[in-house]
């Protein structure tokens, strides 16, 4: 209830979805749906200016949600991003199809 009310005040903050999905994530019994609704909230508003936002979607779909609905998020990402933008995300969208379980993030720590 209360990330629902946040979401709605200004000034938007990644990472308050960021952290959200991941308290959601490990759950004992995580709700789809609402993992589900922090990164589609998270793509609504940072999905114009963030590659990421988009990637992290993509990959919860693919290691562990509906992999039907990847291209739908390719396709919002392909309309809300910059041409330029689009670049990257594709690169780094086809490597994660290409190999669901990567994490394309540098910064990760099982890149370490």
């Amino acid at each position: 209830k209360m990330y629902d009310q946040m979401c709605e005040l200004p000034p938007p903050c990644l990472d308050m979805h960021k952290k959200m999905v991941y308290l959601e994530s490990i759950q004992p019994s995580m709700n789809m749906k609402r993992v589900r609704q922090c990164h589609t909230i998270a793509c609504a508003q940072f999905g114009f200016l963030n590659v990421d936002v988009w990637m992290d979607h993509c990959k919860f779909e693919i290691n562990v949600g509906d992999s039907d609905r990847v291209s739908e998020i390719y396709w919002r990402a392909r309309k809300n991003l910059s041409p330029q933008q689009f670049e990257t995300f594709l690169s780094e969208f086809s490597l994660v199809r290409t190999i669901p379980h990567i994490d394309t993030d540098p910064d990760s720590p099982e890149n370490s």
